[in-house]
């Protein structure tokens, strides 16, 4: 009997739906042709049947666009329900990007940043993970840190540029890479490290800026862990050379590291570049300058008799040289002397005087008496009938009758006396007659300057017109 009664009543509800059906099927009809955009007309759901009606599920919302869920909104009656409801399946799957943490909602919420989902219908954003980022508010997708950049915590919203001195060339990472030895980053977000220019250097990770070279060091190749010290005959003057530099000829550097060359001291020379020592100035020669590349020969009158002279020295007294780049003095010969230490040469004894010794500092006079003929001859004896005083090259003999040799040599005969006093006699007397004539002549020109004019009985004389 109950079963008959389910079914009788089954049917007779069935019999009421298709009457209302046929009474309302032009409004329903209706329905379908509104447009929903157009705000102008409101849908009716005055027939509606919301006992269909249930709640949207997490990761959907209800659908206003379609009439059923605008009704089922509508008819509800719990304010719990209310914009939650909606027929059963047409509720619509939250897009990419949003979820739906609550049942009954007809909206969905965007993934804030740090957060996203590449699935429809998500209940819940999933967290980026480290490495990943989502700065902007409904990303379907995490993005991969840059390279240069990184993020160690999840949600992140944006990714940690690289700090000076590190690397990240892959993207997606958690952490920076400390550049390695010979490298460097002096900037922030570097891909990658830069390996220390030549002429530089760094021993120690996670370096911002190299080191330059120091003086006396220097690197030719880039990405290095130190400088080299420059070899011997080599120097560098400035910081982060790139190559040392040869010594020049006159200076040398015997020593690795060195920040200059020394000049070659007095008495030596180099004539190469990249020198390491000095050579000594050889005997003969001398070097009076610093940092020379040669040595001069001993001028003449001089001498150098051992190596690394800064100077020669002259000739003592009775020696001399008389080449270039002599080693020692030799003595002046028979006939020439020198008087004192210098660079002159030796002399030749001036006439009537002589010299028969070598190495002497003067020479001898002639003796009275005596002649010398040669500097180098001994005195020879005066002959009786010649004259020769001190300092005689020959003898003197008179040549005029009127004189005679004697020791003091050639002296007047008494001849000569007799003839110069009465030629004397003779000159006296010329000039008394002389002067007695010009004053007789005075004396008659003074007495007619006193006469007249015109003498007596004489008629005077006119000239002229």
């Amino acid at each position: 009997m109950a079963l008959i009664y389910i079914e009788v009543r089954t049917l007779i509800i069935f019999t009421i739906f298709l009457q209302g059906l046929l009474l309302t099927g032009s409004q329903i009809s209706t329905y379908k042709f509104i447009s929903l955009e157009d705000n102008s007309l409101a849908i009716n759901c005055t027939s509606f049947d919301d006992s269909s009606c249930s709640l949207c599920q997490p990761g959907y919302f209800s659908n206003q666009e379609i009439k059923d869920c605008h009704c089922c909104s509508s008819n509800s009656s719990s304010s719990s329900d209310q914009n939650g409801k909606c027929i059963k399946n047409k509720c619509k799957a939250c897009e990419k990007g949003t979820h739906q943490p609550e049942p009954g909602k007809i909206t969905c919420l965007d993934c804030v940043p740090g957060t996203a989902t590449d699935v429809s219908g998500s209940v819940n954003c999933s967290d980026c993970l480290p490495g990943h980022y989502a700065n902007k508010t409904g990303q379907e997708k995490c993005l991969a840190c840059d390279p240069g950049t990184f993020s160690n915590t999840t949600t992140a919203s944006s990714c940690t540029n690289c700090p000076k001195g590190h690397e990240q060339p892959a993207s997606g990472e958690t952490a920076c890479k400390p550049c390695d030895v010979g490298h460097h980053a002096s900037l922030e977000k570097s891909k990658h490290c830069e390996k220390c220019e030549a002429g530089s250097f760094t021993n120690t990770t996670g370096t911002v800026k190299c080191t330059p070279c120091d003086l006396g060091f220097n690197q030719s190749s880039p990405g290095k862990t130190s400088c080299e010290p420059c070899g011997l005959g080599h120097y560098s003057i400035i910081k982060g050379g790139k190559t040392c530099e040869q010594c020049y000829p006159g200076f040398y550097a015997n020593t690795t590291a060195s920040k200059t060359c020394m000049p070659c001291f007095y008495g030596s020379f180099s004539n190469e570049s990249a020198t390491i020592n000095c050579t000594l100035c050889s005997v003969g020669s001398h070097q009076d300058e610093l940092g020379m590349s040669a040595c001069h020969e001993c001028q003449v009158g001089s001498f150098c008799n051992r190596t690394g002279c800064k100077s020669c020295l002259p000739c003592a007294a009775g020696s001399e040289s008389k080449n270039l780049g002599a080693t020692n003095c030799t003595q002046c010969i028979e006939g020439h002397y020198k008087s004192s230490t210098s660079t002159k040469l030796c002399s030749v004894c001036q006439p009537g005087w002589y010299q028969q010794k070598t190495g002497q500092k003067s020479c001898i006079k002639c003796p009275s008496g005596s002649y010398c003929p040669c500097p180098t001859c001994p005195p020879v004896k005066c002959p009786s009938n010649a004259n020769c005083p001190a300092g005689s090259v020959q003898p003197s003999y008179c040549k005029s009758t009127w004189y005679i040799n004697q020791s003091g040599g050639c002296v007047p005969t008494a001849q000569f006396y007799i003839v110069v006093s009465v030629c004397s006699i003779v000159v006296a007397l010329i000039i008394a007659v002389l002067i007695t004539k010009y004053y007789r002549r005075r004396r008659r020109w003074r007495s007619r300057l006193h006469e007249p004019l015109i003498k007596p009985g004489q008629n005077p004389v006119y000239a002229g017109l």
